[in-house]
C-alpha cells in the first residue's frame, strides 16, 4: 500500500522514513539513522547515498572523529516530504479504517517490538 502511494513521489518506504526521521530531530549521526530504521550500515549507506546525490539530503563528517558522518535535511527534502504527506496520510487512514482502532493499535505495538527485537540483533 505504501510503496503505490508513494511511488508517484520518486521516494521508498526507507528514504520517506529517512526524511521524515532527519526533519524531526534534525542533524543526525548515521549509526543513530540505522538503529532507528533497525538497518545494516551497508543497506544504511545504499539509501543515503542517492538521497544526497538528489540533493534531499547532506552530510558531513564529525568534529572530533572524521570516520563519523552527520546527515541533515535540505530544503529540497523538506518540500519533497511536505508533498508527499498528504499522500503518507491517506493511506494511514485507509488502512486503519480497514483494520479499526484496536488491530491498528495492536499492529503498532507489534511493529515496535519487531523494530526492538531487530536492534538488539
Amino acid at each position: 500500500m505504501y510503496s503505490k502511494a508513494l511511488k508517484h513521489t520518486g521516494l521508498g518506504i526507507t528514504q520517506f522514513t529517512v526524511l521524515r526521521i532527519l526533519k524531526d530531530k534534525g542533524e543526525t549521526m548515521q549509526q543513530e539513522l540505522g538503529e532507528l530504521l533497525a538497518v545494516d550500515s551497508t543497506t544504511l549507506t545504499r539509501t543515503l547515498k542517492p538521497m544526497e546525490t538528489t540533493g534531499l539530503i547532506a552530510s558531513h563528517p564529525g568534529e572530533d572523529d572524521r570516520r563519523e558522518k552527520y546527515f541533515r535535511i535540505t530544503s529540497l527534502g523538506v518540500r519533497k516530504i511536505e508533498s508527499t504527506l498528504s499522500s503518507w496520510k491517506k493511506v494511514q487512514s485507509e488502512l486503519k479504517t480497514a483494520l479499526g482502532d484496536e488491530a491498528w493499535d495492536r499492529l503498532f505495538r507489534a511493529a515496535d517490538r519487531a523494530t526492538a527485537a531487530a536492534r538488539e540483533q
